[in-house]
């Protein structure tokens, strides 16, 4: 069972792994983003400051304001809209069938005599 879960793994992945993190701690990230796809030129050395600058948490500049609209969100659709469209339409469906059925009920009750009250 073992052998078969090896098999589908990378067996040089703990090599990989290691040498990782031998070159991070070395404080070069020049080999590893160069292995992503970045280009780096020199040998990015990460001392305290840099590596203090590049966890620094971002203000914004004086004068200026945060917007949180998104311009690329995909445009959202007035579901509700057409929920309140498809209720009022069967609303009213439903109605026009009762019309001639309350009609009818209304005039029989306008037509039945009231019984007089009797006295005890």
């Amino acid at each position: 069972m073992f052998r078969a879960i090896t098999t589908n793994a990378d067996p040089l992945r703990p090599l990989r792994m290691l040498l990782a993190a031998f070159k991070l701690s070395r404080r070069n990230l020049a080999p590893l983003l160069d292995a992503n796809g970045w280009a780096i030129n020199t040998r990015a050395r990460i001392n305290i400051p840099f590596g203090t600058s590049l966890t620094a948490v971002a203000s914004l500049p004086p004068g200026s304001s945060r917007d949180l609209s998104d311009p690329y969100a995909d445009r959202r659709r007035p579901w509700w809209l057409l929920g309140l469209v498809v209720g009022l339409v069967c609303v009213l469906a439903f109605a026009w069938d009762l019309l001639p059925d309350i009609a009818e009920t209304a005039k029989a009750l306008s037509e039945v005599p009231v019984p007089a009250p009797t006295e005890p």
